[in-house]
């Protein structure tokens, strides 16, 4: 009888070991499950935080608006395309960037294009307050593409002021970093 006894106490602590065991692995696989969430996050956060700094800095080109179309309906300007006119540089400390993206380019089209409803982004930087998500086409190839920008319009006059940032990867000079585009359209 006393050796029954033991074998089932010794049963008994074997279990309550397995048991926990099984609980602590639960709870690593449940504390996983959380940081992938986190960690998205922090990339979020840290490619805004890239983008605030390519707004803060000087735009590499600046070009004007040949035409531009919007939706007259919405109380804020939405754009849906711009055709641009002859992209100038702008930073005179990025003139081997310039050249390589200039050369890039050529004698294409470039043309930015929106379907997506325009946002607002006072809480992301003061500089601009609206943000539009889309694609710059160059030539045949395109590239993801946000416009921050701020508007204007009245009964004579359509206007907006921003910078379109983008990166483009077959430029090795830029090592995958984004960089933007001064632009302005009145209409």
């Amino acid at each position: 009888m006393k050796n029954l006894l033991n074998i089932l106490g010794i049963l008994l602590f074997i279990f309550s070991i397995i048991s926990c065991g099984n609980e602590s692995t639960n709870d690593s696989t449940n504390n996983n499950q959380k940081d992938v969430p986190t960690v998205v996050k922090q990339k979020e956060i840290q490619k805004e935080e890239q983008i605030l700094k390519i707004l803060k800095k000087e735009s590499l080109f600046y070009t004007k608006s040949e035409q531009f179309e919007y939706l007259k309906n919405s109380n804020l300007l939405n754009i849906t395309k711009i055709v641009f006119s002859p992209i100038m540089p702008e930073n005179s400390d990025s003139k081997i960037i310039c050249k390589e993206i200039l050369k890039f380019i050529g004698e294409e089209e470039v043309v930015f294009t929106s379907n997506e409803e325009v946002s607002s982004n006072e809480e992301r930087t003061e500089e601009y307050m609206m943000k539009q998500k889309g694609e710059i086409t160059i030539g045949a190839t395109s590239y993801s593409a946000n416009i921050y920008f701020n508007d204007s319009y009245g009964e004579n006059e359509t206007s907006f002021k921003g910078k379109i940032v983008f990166s483009m990867p077959s430029i090795k000079s830029l090592n995958g970093e984004s960089f933007s585009i001064g632009i302005k359209g009145v209409k």
